[in-house]
């Protein structure tokens, strides 16, 4: 291989590296605050400049016989070449895929109770459970054995003692199960929207 090929191929080789870090170049000395669009005059006047010098002087470098150094972003690490680790085999066909057990969601969402005239509906789980309700349709009152508690009306910020009317669409909470407390269907027929452990009377 004669020295013009030699001279071509690190001239190549220079000028690949060099437009490779331009981007670094230009990073370090341009001014976003000044100039927020990279303009031809800072192609012409700014970057091509400095391409051309450094172009230059690794030419000149390698024709001496210098040894030339490549441009390192200093933010980025050096890292040794790895071979990438091959993925280990998670699956095991001949194994049967054990089923998910079930669990019983039906305490966590709310169900509809359908009730007519002169039923009553309580709360009958444990003592520290209590009981949502929602009258979606028709009409109930409160029931309640004590005199200074009721069924607390959370969208009203009230209290329903015993008689009071049930609001249509008013998230209702009975604190306690097992106490007494419930309502009762004044109209012909009434929904709710109930979630909790109840009885029907």
């Amino acid at each position: 291989m004669n020295r013009r090929k030699i001279i071509f191929l690190v001239v190549s080789a220079l000028f690949i590296t060099v437009i490779s870090s331009a981007v670094f170049i230009a990073n370090a000395d341009y001014s976003v605050t000044n100039d927020p669009l990279i303009t031809l005059s800072y192609v012409n006047e700014t970057l091509i400049p400095k391409l051309e010098a450094q172009i230059t002087e690794r030419v000149l470098a390698a024709l001496k016989g210098e040894d030339i150094e490549t441009p390192v972003d200093p933010e980025t690490p050096s890292e040794s070449p790895t071979e990438p680790e091959a993925p280990e085999d998670t699956e095991k066909p001949d194994e049967p895929i054990e089923p998910t057990p079930s669990v019983d969601l039906s305490g966590l969402k709310y169900i509809v109770v359908h009730l007519t005239k002169g039923q009553k509906l309580f709360a009958n789980g444990e003592n520290t459970e209590s009981l949502e309700i929602v009258l979606r349709a028709g009409e109930a009152l409160s029931i309640s054995p004590f005199h200074d508690q009721g069924i607390a009306d959370l969208t009203a910020s009230t209290q329903l003692y015993n008689g009071d009317a049930l609001v249509k669409n008013n998230y209702c909470i009975i604190p306690r199960g097992q106490d007494g407390r419930g309502i009762e269907v004044i109209s012909d027929e009434a929904y709710f929207l109930v979630r909790g452990v109840y009885e029907v009377e």
